[in-house]
């Protein structure tokens, strides 16, 4: 069997590795040590998806398989991740400036289907912090931003979308308005600090 990680061929004749499982779990034991993360598996020519990988762990290796690992340095990614996910928040704050204009101009279907983009965005950039407390280990409850924590930024922030949709499912035009202008476009801006705060977090 031939391995190559980051472009370098490496021989794990001796390490007792037999199924493709145990292969990615070695490379990337490895690649933890040097602050790395796999970030792509082509096994003979053909890149594995994270569904693929998942389910051909016990495929057993021969010795004419061919597995390349593409790498990267961890704190590289997580910085290019959280980069490109501020650069989105701009975005956000001009789709909420249109839902609010959609709602005050009376035009009720557009603005709610503008809302549901809106939402999606937010569980990503929910998701996206929990993966950077996760992968910079720190406490949220220690975190200070603007004066409060991030803990407590993240719990307002929650309470809020939560308030805005129920604003919404009941047709509550004038709070739904409200919480736009006054809340939930304010709370992007917020999130810009943050998001700066964690890249520098990462070095």
């Amino acid at each position: 069997m031939q391995v190559t990680i980051g472009g370098i061929e490496v021989d794990l004749s001796s390490c007792g590795v037999r199924t493709l499982g145990e292969l990615i779990n070695a490379v990337q034991d490895a690649a933890a040590e040097k602050n790395q993360v796999i970030t792509g598996t082509l096994v003979n020519g053909e890149q594995l998806s994270p569904e693929q990988e998942a389910a051909q762990q016990a495929w057993e290796l021969g010795p004419d398989d061919v597995i390349d690992f593409t790498v990267q340095n961890a704190s590289d990614l997580l910085t290019g991740v959280l980069e490109q996910a501020r650069s989105t928040l701009p975005d956000l704050k001009d789709k909420l400036e249109q839902v609010a204009a959609a709602l005050q101009s009376g035009s009720r279907q557009e603005a709610f289907s503008l809302f549901s983009d809106c939402l999606t965005h937010w569980r990503q950039v929910i998701q996206l912090l929990q993966v950077a407390q996760a992968c910079l280990g720190y406490d949220p409850s220690q975190i200070e931003i603007e004066g409060a924590s991030l803990q407590t930024i993240n719990e307002k922030l929650l309470a809020t979308l939560q308030e805005t949709k129920r604003a919404m499912e009941r047709g509550d035009l004038v709070s739904l308005s409200d919480l736009l202008e006054y809340e939930l476009i304010n709370r992007v801006r917020q999130e810009e600090t943050i998001f700066e705060h964690l890249i520098g977090m990462v070095a």
